[in-house]
């Protein structure tokens, strides 16, 4: 039988305050990773509708045979990047318990050119007692 995620603290009704940590994190990562990276993906742990755990991204290349030119996600690419997250986040009702997942990639100018994000949820199956 599926037991769904009941919290026991009191949680935001909105994923607001979940996209402003969210934002924070991803901001800080801009001038060591997106900026440096044309694609990528940012790993996020939710619970109880408030950011938990955000995974840094440290990439290591094993093969590579493209011919990638240098660059990564310019500021502009970054503000489009985070009005879009911010406008699915909102369409939610408040995530309780996920891991969240935020792919992208960047044109040759810079600009985003793929966003998408991945809500994985957890279903806990438990025999009834």
């Amino acid at each position: 039988m599926y037991r769904e995620y009941k919290p026991n603290v009191l949680v935001p009704k909105t994923n607001d305050q979940l996209f402003s940590q969210m934002k924070l994190h991803i901001i800080g990562t801009s001038t060591h990773y997106l900026s440096k990276n044309k694609q990528g993906q940012l790993s996020f742990f939710v619970k109880d509708g408030m950011l938990r755990t955000f995974y840094k991204p440290n990439c290591i290349e094993l093969v590579n045979e493209y011919e990638d030119q240098s660059g990564g996600l310019s500021r502009k690419g970054l503000i489009n990047m985070l009005n879009h997250l911010e406008e699915a986040l909102k369409k939610r009702k408040t995530i309780l318990y996920a891991d969240l997942f935020v792919d992208y990639e960047a044109d040759e100018n810079g600009e985003l050119a793929y966003l998408e994000l991945i809500i994985r949820t957890q279903e806990h199956f438990a025999s009834i007692l």
